[in-house]
């Protein structure tokens, strides 16, 4: 029986078949065994529906006991090894059309039912199809998707699909355990129509991730100082080439116990080139807990938090931050930029402080210590051994411990 491109082998058939010029064959009360031993009861016709009309192959089948994916693997070669068991309807005409009723599949490490209809053609297609994954291994996901995927790992939970693996409505919720990565997971509630191919995006998309693991950023910027774990909702809308609109709300629990809130609102653009990426976002911290940075100043004993706007435009490998910030009592403005994907590479910075508590931001300095002027900053590298810096410091109406400042200016720099 020839369906798509691909023969249907069965080793073996019994059943009750009946043939007209008119109606084709109809195989009713049907057991038969496929060629890798999958063994299906059910009932197949292959003719015309009416009169006149092109001949279709159509069969209700479900399985005796757990059957072979290799058997169906001429529906689409992505098809991996494993079993499967349940019912199912098949319909040829403009593709395959299988509606699922429901069926378990086992693979290697993973566990999956699918209830409702796929069409399989020049592209696959869905129809509030449901999916339960108990687990899945992200590595199975990748022939489907097209991509590899940045991490490892194991996804569970339930979504419903409609649409093209192009363009995919979606809306469920499901887990993400990574491998690595501190191994906690990422738990999301979303829904929106998730976008594929040489431009993806979403429309519409919304996820309420709770709880959020920040140390799988990690896959994406190596070295980025930002582990832990959080909650939050991000809405995105729009394609990474034309400009992808983001808002978040996002909660942040360093390993250390410090705790940082911010929203973020703006676009998002792929660069020209590979793995360049360009913002323009808004940011509010609400706070934000500056000792997560101190892996990047070990020496300066980062601590307590800020509050304001800020702002990152540009290239993430020559990002632009502007920040009005509250510190304590004090206030500082920032307009630096710095490679974000690799921050040793490259800084530059200008802090300009008023009456700005030293000792609330670092632990390095008496408490005591009130700072007003203006520090420079462009250099490499953070350690003492690999660091390459000059810095400029002025400091008017200021105070070092219990000593008065009134006007200073000094100036350093740092070759290795």
């Amino acid at each position: 029986i020839s369906i798509l491109a691909e023969p249907l082998r069965v080793s073996e058939a019994f059943g009750r078949l009946a043939y007209s010029k008119g109606a084709g064959v109809d195989v009713t009360e049907l057991t038969f065994r496929l060629a890798a031993g999958s063994l299906l009861e059910g009932d197949i016709a292959v003719g015309p529906e009416s009169e006149g009309a092109p001949w279709t192959f159509r069969a209700s089948l479900a399985t005796d006991g757990w059957a072979d994916l290799d058997d169906v693997r001429w529906v689409d070669p992505r098809v991996p090894e494993g079993r499967y068991r349940g019912a199912a309807t098949l319909r040829t005409g403009g593709g395959m059309l299988i509606e699922l009723h429901p069926l378990e599949v086992e693979l290697e490490a993973s566990q999956m039912v699918f209830d409702g209809p796929v069409r399989f053609g020049e592209e696959i297609s869905m129809q509030n199809l449901n999916v339960s994954a108990n687990p899945i291994t992200l590595e199975r996901l990748e022939p489907w998707l097209q991509r590899e995927l940045p991490i490892e790992g194991w996804l569970s939970g339930d979504a419903v699909f409609s649409g093209t693996l192009d363009e995919l409505e979606a809306e469920g919720r499901v887990t993400l355990v990574p491998t690595g990565y501190s191994g906690s997971p990422v738990t999301a509630d979303f829904f929106g129509t998730i976008i594929q191919g040489d431009n993806p995006g979403a429309r519409g998309l919304r996820a309420t991730l709770d709880p959020l693991n920040y140390t799988i950023l990690e896959a994406l910027w190596p070295g980025v100082p930002w582990g832990g774990d959080g909650f939050g909702t991000i809405d995105i809308d729009g394609r990474i080439d034309d400009g992808m609109h983001v808002a978040a709300s996002l909660n942040h629990l360093s390993g250390t116990g410090l705790e940082s809130n911010f929203d973020v609102r703006g676009t998002v653009w792929r660069g020209l080139e590979v793995g360049d990426w360009i913002t323009s976002l808004d940011v509010d911290l609400l706070p934000l807990s500056i000792g997560v940075f101190s892996s990047l100043a070990p020496g300066l004993a980062l601590r307590g938090s800020v509050a304001g706007p800020l702002t990152l435009d540009g290239p993430l490998n020559d990002l632009r931050v502007t920040a009005d910030l509250i510190a304590g009592s004090g206030t500082i403005l920032f307009d630096g930029a710095m490679d974000v994907t690799d921050p040793a590479a490259s800084y530059r910075l200008r802090a300009t402080g008023d009456a700005l508590p030293l000792a609330t931001v670092t632990g390095r300095i008496p408490m005591e210590t009130v700072w007003s002027g203006q520090l420079d900053l462009e250099g490499t590298g953070f350690s003492a051994d690999s660091m390459e810096l000059s810095a400029s410091l002025v400091a008017m109406q200021s105070q070092v411990g219990l000593v008065r400042v009134d006007t200073f200016n000094t100036g350093v720099r740092v070759a290795h």
